[in-house]
């Protein structure tokens, strides 16, 4: 089974508990991909881990990674459309 946790991202980021407090920050970046599409960087800012959602263009979003001086440590696909699964085969994201 994946697990995000096991690759250091803080999964917390990702529940919802809206009884208790922030302890740490995700910032949602979008990179434009297409002239009408954007993929998604999630980036746990504590650990400068992310995960990349929808990548058809994965040098785009590597790049955009890059410059915000953090690690793709997983790949989501909200759906099989290729503008957002386009960059499912490609060997950065394996």
């Amino acid at each position: 089974m994946f697990s995000l946790a096991a690759r250091g991202f803080n999964t917390t980021l990702l529940r919802r508990n809206p009884s208790s407090p922030a302890t740490a920050t995700m910032k949602v970046v979008p990179v434009p991909v297409r002239s009408d599409n954007y993929a998604y960087i999630l980036v746990d800012e504590g650990s400068k881990k992310a995960v990349a959602v929808d990548p058809y263009d994965v040098p785009k979003v590597t790049s955009s990674a890059q410059g915000l001086g953090v690690e793709i440590v997983a790949c989501l696909t909200t759906h099989h459309h290729d503008d957002h699964s386009g960059g499912n085969h490609v060997r950065e994201f394996r």
